[in-house]
């Protein structure tokens, strides 16, 4: 499937050789998760307000406009959002709305999308210990051809200062930049991210790229010898090279 979203060309992942992916293997949903993820060239994606950031996705909101601007705007948007009703109650709901403008919570905001991790940092202990389950799991390196949904991918930027949403100017780009922006307490992570609307709100969604590729899967030092086994067996079956941590 194509991406959602395509990042500017100077933040894709393409503009490396590779980006990988570390995957807790703890249990046995997870090993057949992650031998799905193999076989099927699937990934999957996390509702973008349940990240481990607690001021992700937590922009400075704001209407930036007067009165005139803002009954522009909800006009046409509950003119959109109810298609059967009368003029008179459209009216009439924008200008209630004109006055009193709601600022809408980031989980209402954000609610139809969701994003999938990468790092640039191969075998990075930090990430090993908090994704990769302390090396009960496995790392996924996936090559960045220019043009590939891999290499689409987009870099996230570090910074303590919010981004500034005003609602009235909301474009692709601002609403990139909100689901691609973390505190600089992260910036070790070297984060790259896939962003993709869903059909409808979920906690989590499996999608299948079928121009994904698996340069090697690498297996960390406590994954248990059965799961480690099941890997290994998929990335013969599939042609892919197989390295311990």
């Amino acid at each position: 499937m194509p991406v959602s979203y395509l990042p500017p060309v100077d933040q894709r992942a393409s503009l490396l050789p590779a980006i990988f992916k570390y995957v807790p293997v703890r249990d046995q949903a997870e090993l057949d998760r992650a031998c799905a993820m193999i076989a099927d060239r699937s990934l999957w994606f996390w509702h973008i307000t349940g990240q481990n950031d607690e001021r992700e996705c937590q922009p400075e909101v704001f209407y930036g406009g007067g009165y005139e601007e803002l009954h522009r705007y909800f006009l046409a948007d509950f003119t959109e959002a109810f298609p059967d009703a009368g003029r008179e109650v459209v009216e009439r709901l924008a200008r209630k709305a004109a006055c009193n403008p709601q600022v809408p919570k980031p989980e209402q905001v954000y609610r139809m999308w969701a994003i999938c991790c990468f790092s640039a940092a191969c075998n990075c202990p930090h990430l090993w210990r908090e994704y990769g389950a302390e090396g009960a799991g496995i790392m996924v390196e996936y090559p960045t051809p220019d043009g590939s949904s891999a290499g689409l991918a987009g870099k996230v930027n570090y910074t303590d200062e919010p981004v500034r949403l005003d609602l009235l100017r909301l474009d692709e780009h601002t609403a990139y930049r909100v689901f691609t922006t973390k505190t600089m307490r992260w910036a070790r992570e070297q984060e790259y991210r896939l962003v993709e609307r869903l059909d409808a709100p979920f906690s989590g969604c499996s999608f299948v790229y079928g121009d994904l590729q698996i340069a090697s899967v690498t297996i960390g030092v406590r994954l248990q010898a059965a799961s480690t086994e099941r890997i290994r067996q998929i990335c013969r079956q599939h042609g892919i090279e197989v390295k311990d941590a």
